[in-house]
């Protein structure tokens, strides 16, 4: 690998210790040169923001937003079972505005509900991410 861009210049601390906060882009490489050599790469995937809300009407929405589109992607509606697992309740598509509903019934009392998105429907240069956790309660 051949660095094309240095990023910046850092001074070591005690015991040869360094930091540095990026920003990175999508699909980044990051590899640190000293005294001739270089370390191996460090490729940086982002994860994308996953929102997750509620209409006036009860339907579960959410809305996926990263660098690019993430229309005809997958995400699933979990909902957290009594013994803290998240089990999935539909699965569906998102649009072309990375966005969709799910209409489902959900059981009587409290349901803790999430979006998650796979690594594999997230595409190159993402992880799989998740949506906040909200509490939907049914009488």
């Amino acid at each position: 690998m051949r660095v094309t861009e240095p990023v910046t210049r850092l001074r070591t601390g005690v015991l040869y210790r360094w930091r540095y906060l990026a920003k990175p882009r999508i699909r980044t490489s990051y590899a640190a040169q000293w005294a001739g050599g270089l370390s191996a790469a460090s490729v940086v995937a982002i994860r994308p923001a996953i929102s997750l809300g509620r209409t006036a009407t009860g339907v579960i929405s959410t809305r996926v937003l990263g660098a690019r589109a993430f229309a005809a992607r997958g995400v699933q509606l979990q909902r957290r079972s009594a013994a803290g697992r998240w089990i999935t309740i539909r699965r569906v598509r998102l649009n072309r505005r990375s966005a969709a509903l799910f209409r489902v019934t959900l059981p009587r009392g409290r349901s803790d509900l999430r979006i998650a998105m796979s690594v594999n429907q997230a595409g190159a240069g993402y992880l799989g991410g998740f949506s906040r956790t909200i509490v939907v309660r049914r009488p």
